[in-house]
C-alpha cells in the first residue's frame, strides 16, 4: 500500500443551479457537508484500503457555484491504496500504482469522469513552516561491495595461514547473508523466487564455496602428508590397527605404542634431515652442507616439510584462481542478459 495526502477538486455542470447573480456563490457547509444541501457525484476510491476527508477544525470543503449551472467541489483528503506488484524482475523492475477514481452508484452513461487537462495532476512544492526552501536537488547514491571478488582473493593467501584464510572465508559468507536479510527485509512477502534471491542465492554459493575449497586442500594435503610418512617409516602407526601382539597372542601395552610411535617419528625426523642434506650437498660445498646439520632444528624441519606437502597440491589454489574467477563472471553476464532481455 502507498499513501497519498491531495486536494481533489472536482467540476460538474448542473443546470438546476443556474442563477441570475453576477457573481460566484460560496457555499459556507461549516460542520455539514455539501450533499446535505446540492446534488454530488459519488466519487470513490476504487483500490483504497483506507480513505478519508480532513474535518480540522472544520470540515475541509470548498463549493462554487458559477451563474452558468457549473459547481466546483474542492476537498483534502488522503487515501490508503492497494499497489499490487510482481517483484520476480526485482531490482530491474518497474511498478506503477495506481489510484482508480470511480463513480460508486451511477453508470457510465450517468456519471463519466475526465482529467480537465494535461496538467490536472501536479505536484506541489514542499513547504516547512519554520525554514525556506531554496533548491531542491536529486541524486543517485550507488554503494559497491565486491564481496564475491573479494572472497576470490583467498586463493592467493599462503594455504599455511589457516586463521587468515578461514576468518576472511567466514567474514564474507556472513557479509552476504546479512545483506541479503537486508536486502528482503525491506521488501513485500512474496511467495515466488524474485530475481534478487537468485543473485544473492548464487553469490552466496560463490562465497562458500571458497571454504569448501579450503577443506578440500586440507584434506589432499593430509593425504599427502600420509602417504610421506608411510614411505619414510612404514611403522608409524597411521590407522589405529594392531602393532603387534605379545606372548601368547595379545595385544602390546599403550606404552609399548607410544614408544613404538615415538621411535618411528624420531626415524622419519631423522630421514627428512638426511633430505635437507642432500639437497644442500647439491647446491653448496662438503663444509656448508655439514653446517646446515649441524643448524637445523624442529621448527625448520616441520617448516620444510609443510611447505613441501602444500606445494604439491598447490594446483588446486591455481586452479580456482582462475575457474572461480570465471565462473562467476560468466554468471553475472548470463544474469544480466536474461533480465534486461526480459524488461
Amino acid at each position: 500500500t502507498y499513501m497519498t495526502d491531495m486536494y481533489f477538486r472536482q467540476e460538474w455542470q448542473d443546470s438546476r443551479l443556474q442563477h441570475s447573480l453576477n457573481c460566484t456563490l460560496t457555499f459556507i457547509t461549516g460542520t455539514k457537508k455539501p450533499v446535505d444541501f446540492i446534488w454530488v457525484p459519488d466519487a470513490t476510491f476504487e483500490n483504497s484500503v483506507t480513505s478519508y476527508v480532513h474535518d480540522v477544525l472544520i470540515g475541509n470543503h470548498k463549493v462554487d457555484i458559477y451563474p452558468d449551472g457549473r459547481v466546483f467541489w474542492g476537498v483534502r483528503a488522503t487515501a490508503r491504496a492497494l499497489c499490487p506488484m510482481e517483484l520476480s524482475s526485482y531490482p530491474f523492475d518497474v511498478q506503477v500504482c495506481p489510484l482508480t477514481l470511480v463513480s460508486y452508484n451511477y453508470p457510465a452513461n450517468h456519471v463519466k469522469y475526465a482529467w480537465k487537462g494535461s496538467s490536472a495532476v501536479t505536484v506541489s512544492d514542499k513547504k516547512l513552516s519554520q525554514f525556506l526552501v531554496t533548491r531542491v536537488e536529486t541524486s543517485e547514491t550507488e554503494a559497491v561491495y565486491p564481496i564475491v571478488m573479494l572472497a576470490g582473493f583467498l586463493f592467493w593467501v599462503d594455504p599455511r595461514a589457516t586463521p587468515a584464510r578461514v576468518a576472511l572465508s567466514l567474514t564474507t559468507l556472513l557479509t552476504t547473508g546479512t545483506i541479503w536479510s537486508s536486502v528482503n527485509s525491506r521488501m513485500p512477502k512474496v511467495s515466488y523466487v524474485k530475481a534478487i534471491d537468485i543473485y544473492f542465492l548464487v553469490s552466496f554459493g560463490f562465497v562458500f564455496s571458497t571454504l569448501l575449497q579450503y577443506i578440500l586442500l586440507l584434506t589432499l594435503k593430509h593425504q599427502t602428508h600420509l602417504r610421506k610418512l608411510r614411505k619414510v617409516s612404514p611403522e608409524y602407526p597411521l590407522s589405529g590397527k594392531k602393532m603387534g601382539q605379545g606372548n601368547g597372542g595379545m595385544n602390546s601395552s599403550s606404552s609399548a605404542k607410544t614408544d613404538q610411535a615415538l621411535q618411528a617419528k624420531q626415524r622419519m625426523m631423522q630421514r627428512y634431515r638426511s633430505i635437507l642434506i642432500e639437497q644442500s650437498e647439491q647446491n653448496e660445498s662438503k663444509e656448508e652442507s655439514t653446517a646446515t646439520e649441524v643448524t637445523l632444528d624442529p621448527e625448520t624441519l616441520y617448516y620444510y616439510k609443510q611447505k613441501q606437502e602444500f606445494r604439491s597440491i598447490l594446483w588446486l589454489d591455481k586452479f580456482s584462481r582462475v575457474f572461480y574467477m570465471f565462473s562467476y563472471v560468466l554468471f553475472l553476464v548470463l544474469y544480466w542478459k536474461m533480465y534486461k532481455l526480459d524488461e
